[in-house]
């Protein structure tokens, strides 16, 4: 690949993250001053697997255990998630989403989902699909490779 294309990618990505990051973590913070994006992000994974383990949930968004264990507790000091002893490995807990986490993470999510709507409608249409189609490609085919190779 030829580098030009390589540093191409390399500064649309870290405009974009900072961009996006700064963007999000405003919206989060408009709804509640004390969750963090990666906070709002164990939430997110959380509503699509309700009643999960720490340690799935730390493997699911590739961070360690101590990193999920300080989320945990943040997020059940604000009564947006609970926790319950496991009751196939009582050494384990399982974390669910209480309704006041589940309401949170429906608005942050549905700000969220304005603002990158604005953001795709500037591309149109067509050029929307083909970025999302080859955002996901991307995504899918480096990470599982990466997962392949760490397994």
């Amino acid at each position: 690949m030829e580098q030009h294309l390589v540093q191409q990618l390399i500064d649309s990505y870290q405009t974009t993250y900072i961009r996006a990051t700064k963007d999000i973590s405003e919206i989060i913070n408009s709804l509640d001053r004390e969750i963090s994006t990666e906070q709002f992000f164990f939430l997110r994974e959380l509503k699509k697997t309700d009643g999960i383990s720490a340690t799935d949930m730390a493997k699911r968004l590739n961070v360690n255990k101590s990193a999920i264990t300080s989320k945990i507790k943040h997020l059940e000091e604000k009564r947006y998630i609970k926790k319950e002893v496991n009751l196939s490995d009582k050494r384990s807990m399982i974390v669910s989403m209480t309704d006041k986490g589940a309401a949170f993470t429906v608005k942050c999510e549905q700000v969220v989902e304005r603002l990158i709507a604005t953001w795709l409608n500037q591309l149109g249409d067509e050029e929307s699909s083909q970025f999302v189609h080859l955002y996901s490609q991307f995504t899918t085919e480096v990470f599982q490779h990466v997962k392949e190779e760490n397994n």
